[in-house]
């Protein structure tokens, strides 16, 4: 069992450790903490030389938990298969679908290119590197899936990590054998079909691994440039992993290999323990409150509702983007004090800012017409649109009107700052018409 490095494209060479057949290299995985589900696990370990001489297990069992609007469904328990078998070599990917192992024997060289390999097989899944497979199912639509960051308070590291237990203390600038670490997310229709690459550090990192071996003796043929990116990167705010809709169900995998193209894949890296915490989150951890208010004369609404207990007040969400059809999320009331007087409330993800419209609905979800009035609030007393929140949290229902001969509801969105009523503009926004109108 070898570390090894590829020929740079500088042509540096760089030498490759044969490891002795009586050391041990040993990894263990900690923890995993999965998509706003959780994924508890005692710490287990695997020990392997040149032939593997057996493996110690002291895991105490897998925890499930789900919110924030996401469900997972493991594949053919995959986590207990992975604690009954699994130990860690060496191997190169470019990004985690085809893995390649120096061939067993004694042919190892100084430089990658005189070297052997094979590809790898269903044998060495969850054996020589490790791949969780899962379902995700969403609960709502516009559920978008993001990397989960920040500090954790039990021991003050972040959301998700990975590194070895050795190193757990140092800041990622230090962390030095824990840069041959690699970790893959894939999933059923990710965009170009290509896993993302992720590294232990805080940066981008580019490594050449390899891609192409000669299929009938196993000789190296090439390198491609694998591109590792930072957890971070796919934290709440920046990239999104993927985007489900209500209902929709995606296969993911979890993919865990050590990159022995990486110039810190040595022999250092011997009887080390690998402590790994990654944990997805959604942008249903990221919502906003959005309150209706009834300010119409008499609170004609609020009469309404209670009259007939067969409607509903509905905030409508579209977004032709995402596939994302006229999304009812039902507006509860809103209770101050206890008592309901003229507000309803309703939780969507922070991201839905446009396409937003207000409904009064009957049993079979269609707009309410009473009165030569159909109750959709979406646009302001001048007849300008109202479907763009930007960053308002409440929509105040003024009144209605009669717009191209027809009775209508009207309202406007609410910020927080002072309102220079009929125009439709705050102070201080040098005329430009915001979101309070």
């Amino acid at each position: 069992m070898v570390g090894f490095s590829v020929l740079k494209y500088a042509k540096k060479k760089r030498k490759f450790v044969k490891y002795s057949e009586t050391k041990q290299l040993r990894m263990a995985v900690i923890s995993l903490l999965l998509a706003g589900v959780t994924l508890a696990t005692s710490t287990f370990c695997w020990f392997t030389t040149k032939i593997s001489v057996g493996k110690t297990n002291d895991n105490k069992g897998i925890v499930f938990e789900t919110d924030n609007g996401l469900r997972m469904n493991d594949v053919e328990k995959s986590l207990e298969h992975l604690l009954d078998n699994a130990f860690l070599i060496p191997a190169s990917s470019v990004d985690g679908r085809n893995i390649y192992f120096p061939a067993d024997g004694t042919d190892f060289s100084t430089t990658t290119e005189a070297m052997t390999f094979r590809n790898a097989n269903s044998g060495d899944k969850n054996f020589y590197y490790l791949q969780y497979d899962f379902y995700l199912t969403a609960e709502e639509d516009d559920t978008s899936i993001y990397i989960k960051n920040g500090n954790d308070t039990s021991d003050n590291r972040p959301f998700t990590d990975i590194c070895f237990h050795s190193e757990v203390n140092k800041p990622a600038s230090e962390r030095t054998k824990s840069r041959a670490i690699r970790a893959a997310i894939y999933y059923d229709g990710i965009k170009d079909n290509k896993p993302i690459v992720f590294n232990t550090q805080n940066r981008s990192v580019t490594t050449d691994a390899v891609d192409t071996i000669d299929r009938t003796d196993g000789s190296f043929m090439a390198t491609s440039v694998q591109t590792s990116v930072s957890f971070k990167d796919y934290m709440y705010g920046k990239k999104i992993l993927a985007t489900l809709d209500r209902g929709e169900t995606r296969r993911f995998s979890l993919i865990i290999w050590i990159e022995g193209t990486d110039e810190n894949c040595t022999s250092d890296l011997i009887g080390e323990t690998i402590d790994m915490k990654i944990d997805f989150t959604t942008s249903w951890d990221f919502t906003d409150d959005i309150i209706f208010q009834d300010n119409t004369q008499n609170n004609s609404i609020k009469t309404l509702l209670n009259d007939n207990p067969g409607y509903t007040l509905v905030l409508d969400y579209s977004n032709t983007e995402k596939n994302i059809d006229s999304h009812y999320f039902t507006m509860y009331k809103y209770k101050e004090n206890g008592v309901h007087n003229d507000k309803w409330i309703a939780k969507i993800p922070r991201n839905a800012v446009n396409d937003i419209e207000f409904r009064i609905v009957d049993e079979n979800n269609e707009p309410v017409t009473s009165g030569g009035i159909t109750y959709r609030w979406k646009v302001n007393e001048f007849n300008r649109s109202t479907l763009n929140r930007y960053s308002s949290t409440k929509y105040i229902a003024d009144g209605y009107k009669a717009f191209s001969g027809a009775n209508t509801p009207y309202g406007h969105w609410y910020d927080g700052e002072i309102e220079e009523g009929g125009e439709g503009r705050d102070d201080g926004d040098n005329g430009v018409n915001d979101d309070d109108w």
